[in-house]
């Protein structure tokens, strides 16, 4: 049997939306792959990079893989056309 005095409440963090988070991490790094690299690298495994790194800063959490590689086409894509 479980005394009820010897059971403490446990406090719960409250966690950030991991889609928030991914948003902002977009947003932040849009130059994470210096520009000589961009170049000789083409934009699939620029691209593939990206969103591995996007998905490492979300804490390796399952499940958004598209949105990872949608944020990171359009962050790689955006860094392409300033570099010409």
């Amino acid at each position: 049997m479980v005394n009820k005095k010897s059971v403490k409440k446990q406090t719960v963090e409250k966690k950030t939306s991991p889609k928030k988070d991914r948003a902002s991490a977009a947003r932040k790094n849009d130059a994470d792959i210096p520009q000589e690299e961009l170049s000789e690298m083409g934009l699939f495994p620029a691209v593939q990079k990206k969103a591995y790194d996007l998905y490492l800063q979300r804490g390796c959490v399952h499940g958004d893989d598209r949105l990872d590689w949608y944020h990171a086409e359009k962050s790689v894509r955006k860094q392409m056309t300033r570099g010409k």
